[in-house]
């Protein structure tokens, strides 16, 4: 989130192509759900079910991503920000366009850790 936002300096951007789900404060609670991931994958024994919720989460992201790109052409939107003079601004719609790729193979890491942990 941090490379697409540029740190934040730039989530407005982001938010602009989806600003429901990735406001900025969204794109915070993001880094949220990345340190929680971090920490349930550094306890010994984290409890099975945390590992559900998280492929619910990414099942969610999955989900609008597919609505997203069902109704926006992401490729269309890259190609006209990356013939803009501020080269940044292909991040938004890149990220738009690959973020629930990452997110599904995510799910179904954390869905195999679940079915592990039972």
């Amino acid at each position: 989130m941090l490379l697409f936002n540029v740190f934040f300096t730039r989530s407005r951007q982001i938010a602009s192509l989806d600003p429901d789900l990735m406001s900025p404060p969204g794109q915070f609670l993001i880094l949220l759900w990345g340190a929680s991931y971090y920490a349930a994958g550094t306890d010994p024994s984290p409890p099975g079910h945390i590992w559900l919720v998280f492929t619910v989460e990414k099942a969610y992201y999955v989900y609008k991503w597919v609505a997203w790109n069902s109704s926006h052409n992401a490729l269309k939107s890259i190609k006209g920000a990356a013939s803009s003079k501020d080269k940044l601004d292909v991040l938004a719609p890149l990220f738009h366009a690959v973020y629930g790729s990452a997110d599904l193979v995510l799910g179904l890491m954390f869905f195999s850790l679940w079915r592990q942990a039972h």
